[in-house]
């Protein structure tokens, strides 16, 4: 089972590589709409990235819940 900051690290690596964003941008506490400036077809990438790569699966119906990079996060622990 993976640590809460292992988790983050492994997550903010995902964002970083479908979106470019540098890692030093992605923070916990960032909102992925408006702090990351994604919109939908980048966070539905992301979410594709996370089940592929983390093997993290997100529904359609959780994913309008995830608001924040800390969001996905905890998603990942409950996942677990």
């Amino acid at each position: 089972m993976a640590t809460v900051e292992e988790l983050s690290e492994k997550i903010r690596a995902v964002i970083n590589e479908v979106t470019g964003i540098p890692l030093s941008e992605i923070r916990a506490d960032s909102v992925l709409a408006e702090d990351l400036e994604l919109d939908s077809l980048a966070i539905a990438e992301i979410v594709v990235a996370l089940d592929e790569r983390l093997a993290i699966r997100i529904s359609d119906d959780q994913i309008g819940a995830l608001k924040t990079v800390n969001d996905l996060i905890l998603h990942a622990v409950k996942s677990q």
